[in-house]
């Protein structure tokens, strides 16, 4: 155990010594990128504080049915007009309700989650204020009173108004769905992003070691492959675990993201820490040239750039193969994880990720040491 510590030791003074630039760009990097990508994709976040104007939306309904005659009116009215805008033909979202009005779909064009939202929001409300106030009885001769029209369109403007009106992370949209803002969002996408180059940093470190002969000059120690492997599994998860833990700090006091529970914050960002270790350890363990290393690390980096929802904001993919592809990118546990948080205030919404991040460690940690045991670096 006092070899496992010395190496930790080691790695730590090694990170303050002479890593000082790897430290603070891990830092510097993602805040740099969240706020140049949050500037650029702040209008499709529609974030907090942000005006929203009137939202293009095409209605594909019978105009002619019962139903469908009040809809048209309610579209009509200049207090719905400042949240829906049936007149333009270059529309953001598509409504699509059928025959008996009990089958609503909300389709985007290119129409921002928020948007999508409050104009989802709009139709479930007129049916559900239809109901309430009971003037389906009153339909079939269309009979609803100029003062009933008054009290469904006052209820659904109301509505639509606390949508428009919360802040992007306390915002109670439908069925408690909440967003972020273009800040918040990015902060935690790009970070999910270099935490997967943090992996390549610290499988490199090792390498640079072996070709110094720092390695062999360790296992000369009575200090078994099994330890060694242990105290770089260990070393690695703390070193990330700091600058994890330093940028989530930076950047919650900066009131730019993580704004969600403070400790479900940092029990993500020790997990995430030691999925990156258990990582890191598993590549050197299986992987002994550096140029395999990088490759095939290299891939992992550009997944996320490409399907991870790292420069675009994964929530407006459309097509279920897509979706599928940004599920398996390397960095959704992660992204997910500090987005639920956020999102819900709560820990355990996120422990489905959580839990998943930590069995998929110990799995790459158990295997990486049975493969060392077996044989490693003869």
């Amino acid at each position: 155990m006092n070899g496992v510590i010395s190496q930790v030791r080691k790695t730590f003074k090694s990170l303050f010594r002479e890593d000082k630039i790897t430290f603070i760009s891990f830092i510097i990097l993602p805040l740099v990128m969240a706020a140049i990508y949050g500037t650029m994709q702040a209008k499709s976040f529609d974030g907090k504080n942000n005006d929203m104007t009137a939202i293009k939306t095409q209605f594909v309904y019978n105009e002619q049915s019962d139903k469908g005659k009040i809809l048209t009116s309610v579209l009509k009215e200049s207090q719905v007009k400042n949240f829906i805008d049936t007149t333009s033909n270059d529309a953001d979202c598509e409504v699509t309700i059928s025959e008996n009005f009990n089958d609503i779909k909300v389709k985007s064009i290119h129409c921002s989650d928020a948007k999508m939202s409050i104009v989802t929001s709009f139709v479930r409300s007129f049916s559900h204020n239809l109901n309430q106030y009971q003037v389906i009885s009153n339909i079939a001769s269309l009979q609803i009173s100029g003062q009933e029209k008054e009290k469904l369109i006052k209820n659904m403007v109301e509505e639509l108004q606390s949508i428009q009106k919360s802040p992007a992370v306390e915002e109670k949209i439908i069925s408690g769905y909440k967003t972020l803002g273009s800040y918040e969002y990015y902060g935690i996408a790009t970070f999910s992003f270099t935490s997967i180059i943090l992996i390549l940093i610290l499988v490199n470190k090792f390498f640079a070691d072996k070709n110094q002969g720092i390695v062999k000059r360790s296992f000369a120690t009575p200090i078994s492959k099994s330890k060694y492997l242990l105290g770089y599994a260990i070393s690695s998860t703390l070193t990330a675990f700091l600058i994890n833990l330093t940028y989530v700090i930076i950047c919650r006091v900066a009131g730019i993201s993580f704004k969600g529970n403070l400790l479900g914050i940092f029990l993500v960002a020790f997990v995430q820490s030691l999925l990156q270790g258990a990582m890191a350890t598993t590549v050197i363990a299986f992987i002994k040239n550096k140029n395999i290393v990088n490759s095939v690390l290299g891939i992992f980096i550009v997944l996320p750039a490409i399907i991870g929802g790292v420069f675009y904001n994964g929530e407006i993919i459309e097509g279920n193969f897509f979706k599928t592809l940004n599920a398996l990118s390397p960095n959704t546990l992660v992204l997910n994880a500090y987005k639920t948080i956020s999102i819900t205030n709560s820990i355990s919404n996120a422990m489905g990720y959580i839990v998943c991040m930590i069995v998929i460690a110990l799995v790459l940690i158990t295997v990486s040491t049975i493969k060392v045991k077996v044989k490693w670096e003869d």
